[in-house]
């Protein structure tokens, strides 16, 4: 009895400590598990944390990759049109002028080159300080002296073009107002003794005076001889005369038949079919040197545009026996004149043909400069075959209206194209 109770005890002893056992085992089961679980959540997030940051830092590179790649975009489009601002300035079509900002451009590419090689162009911040030094020189550049010079020189170059195309005139007479401008193209980079560009201006009242739309001529045939000044007609295309027997509205056309460059005196005859002959000359050319004091008047066709085509009459005195710096060919006389008068007879007052206008002085009030005749008769004396001067004043005892009533059929206004 005593055995068996003893057997029951440790049967329910040892059945109790596998009881035990196994809760406990399981239990740790239990808890390894949960800990396996554990590591591998926190294996899953560290990399899911992993593959954040991968994809984080390479979202971060793309974004200054494509940032770089903008703001190289904006340094291309900076020199671009830095570029294109320099070669606008060729607007002259000139291969000189079109050299030097070539040359411009070489530097201006090399500078920006050498800019990005020294701030360097794979980082964000070292690409965005290459851009900001490239668009401060490329500023740097276009206020370069050069530029303003050449911006002037278009406006001058405009102020030709306005007048050549709002006048009618010839190609020599083009040809002629445009030397200074063409001598501006043979060195455009010309520079004075302080380094400063001289360039080209242009100078309307030089042009206008070089260039007069209207001067005078006078007759000293019945044939159509007339005379007038050498610059007038100098490198004109053609040669028109108003106010034959009167006709201002009839054109004749002239050609030159003797020059003299020297004195400025042209002989040029009428050679239009229409024309027929002039009324017989009723005045001489007197070669005889005129005193000083001596009363003369002019007849000539100044201003026709403001002032009109009615002939204009000036009177005054001999003045010197000699023009501007003592020059003998000429007289001074104190009758005003004006641009158009170039050529136009100078009378004493027995209406005798003593000189021809060619000149005032700018400086100083009615102080004009007439050729003396006698260099008229010389230049008539070369041609070939003399035409037939008149050989008797027949005005003498007149009146100054008189005369000039008698006088103005044989003025005439000249005009060249």
């Amino acid at each position: 009895m005593k055995k068996t109770i003893i057997f029951f005890m440790l049967f329910f002893s040892l059945v109790s400590s596998k009881i035990i056992f196994s809760q406990t085992f399981l239990e740790e089961l239990k808890r390894l598990n949960k800990e396996a679980q554990e590591t591998s959540d926190r294996l899953e997030e560290r990399d899911r944390y992993d593959e954040y940051m991968y994809r984080l830092r390479l979202a971060q590179k793309l974004k200054e990759q494509a940032a770089i790649q903008e703001v190289k975009k904006e340094i291309n489009e900076t020199k671009e049109t830095t570029v294109s601002k320099i070669l606008s300035y060729n607007i002259f079509s000139n291969y000189l002028i079109e050299n030097k900002l070539n040359d411009i451009v070489t530097d201006y590419k090399n500078t920006c080159e050498r800019i990005l090689n020294t701030y360097g162009e794979k980082k964000i911040y070292d690409i965005s300080e290459s851009r900001d030094k490239i668009y401060s020189y490329s500023m740097e550049v276009m206020r370069d002296k050069i530029f303003q010079y050449l911006t002037n020189e278009q406006l001058e170059k405009d102020k030709l073009d306005k007048f050549i195309t709002t006048n009618i005139l010839s190609a020599k007479q083009i040809e002629r107002i445009k030397i200074k401008y063409n001598e501006f193209l043979s060195d455009p980079f010309k520079t004075d003794s302080d380094g400063n560009f001289i360039g080209y201006t242009f100078d309307l009242n030089e042009v206008i005076s070089k260039m007069p739309s209207s001067a005078t001529a006078f007759a000293i045939t019945s044939d159509g001889y007339l005379v007038t000044n050498y610059h007038v007609i100098e490198n004109s295309d053609s040669i028109i005369v108003k106010g034959i027997n009167g006709d201002f509205n009839k054109e004749c056309l002239a050609e030159m038949v003797i020059v003299d460059k020297n004195n400025d005196l042209a002989i040029i005859k009428i050679k239009d079919n229409s024309f027929r002959k002039i009324d017989r000359i009723p005045y001489t050319i007197n070669v005889n040197t005129s005193d000083v004091g001596e009363n003369i008047f002019v007849l000539g066709y100044p201003l026709t545009n403001s002032m009109g085509k009615e002939v204009k009459v000036t009177n005054g005195i001999i003045s010197s026996k000699t023009g501007f710096q003592g020059d003998i060919t000429l007289y001074q006389i104190s009758a005003p004149i004006q641009p158009g008068n170039s050529g136009a007879p100078l009378f004493d007052s027995k209406g005798n043909l003593i000189g021809i206008i060619n000149a005032k002085h700018r400086s100083a009030e009615n102080v004009s400069y007439a050729i003396k005749s006698i260099y008229l008769i010389n230049l008539i004396g070369s041609l070939d075959k003399s035409p037939t001067l008149p050989a008797k004043n027949t005005l003498k005892a007149k009146s100054l209206p008189e005369l000039v009533k008698k006088l103005e059929k044989f003025v005439y206004i000249i005009e060249v194209r």
